[in-house]
């Protein structure tokens, strides 16, 4: 089968149409394309091809859906447009660090707190080296 192409606009064409036709036969074996095709054809030509695809789908994966439910269903009148409240919170099921930047560390074991301990640990040290308090004495 070739590629999906989809058109931004309404109006399905011809292979939008054979498309949609094959997707649903390929979900539901027992609904031929070419009833699935007519269906559309006649009654939704007007819809985008997204809106189809989505509705279809639902329609196919449905268990007590039935082939009559392509021509005629209350999906068809849902919008389909994604916004961005669809996306689900992701919910921490333990505490997490509050420092801006490292919430996605545990509370209690947190790798930028302990990588910026080890860098103040280091800048510290080299301080004191510098200063001269902590030079080494080689013995000879």
């Amino acid at each position: 089968m070739s590629a999906f192409v989809a058109t931004l606009g309404p109006m399905l064409d011809q292979a939008e149409l054979n498309q949609l036709a094959h997707l649903v036969e390929t979900l539901r074996p027992d609904w031929k394309w070419t009833t699935v095709y007519k269906l559309l054809h006649a009654n939704h030509t007007h819809r985008d091809f997204r809106q189809a695809a989505m509705t279809l789908t639902w329609i196919a994966t449905d268990p007590a859906g039935i082939i009559g439910n392509v021509k005629e269903s209350p999906w068809w009148e849902v919008d389909h447009t994604p916004t961005h409240d669809d996306e689900p919170e992701y919910v921490y099921k333990k505490d997490r660090c509050q420092k801006p930047g490292h919430q996605s560390y545990l509370a209690q074991n947190c790798g930028a707190c302990r990588s910026e301990q080890i860098e103040d640990a280091g800048k510290w040290k080299r301080e004191w080296f510098e200063k001269g308090s902590g030079e080494r004495k080689v013995s000879s």
